[in-house]
């Protein structure tokens, strides 16, 4: 083997080398952001089933008429599932809404209605 062939050999190696460890390099970046995109996902879908599990409660609490708005119960709802809690407050009227921050991007709809009985009809959802 010639010297000229040697140090083109070598060449070819340490090419070969360097390309090997791009790749490696590559993969490892490529596993980083699907492992970033796997956790945005899994966020993504748990505030989803969060979102879905409040309001199917509040559904319910909804096919009753109550003696009073509970924002007790609400709370504890919005607790259990993950939410921000809504600050105290005194809710007057026979009717009326409220839309509160419960989270990061997502809000509380809240309207009452009094009827002639004396008992509240309470709608509420997040979004």
């Amino acid at each position: 083997m010639t010297l000229n062939e040697a140090k083109t050999a070598t060449r070819i190696q340490q090419e070969g080398i360097l390309m090997h460890a791009q790749t490696v390099l590559d993969m490892t970046t490529e596993f980083a952001k699907s492992d970033a995109l796997a956790a945005k996902r899994a966020t993504a879908n748990k505030l989803k089933r969060d979102t879905n599990g409040v309001n199917d409660a509040l559904y319910g609490l909804g096919r009753t008429s109550h003696e009073s708005v509970p924002l007790d119960t609400v709370n504890e709802l919005l607790m259990h599932y993950g939410f921000d809690r809504l600050e105290s407050m005194l809710l007057c009227g026979r009717e009326g809404r409220l839309h509160e921050a419960v989270g990061r991007n997502r809000w509380l709809a809240l309207t009452w209605y009094k009827y002639e009985s004396g008992r509240y009809e309470v709608v509420a959802y997040v979004s």
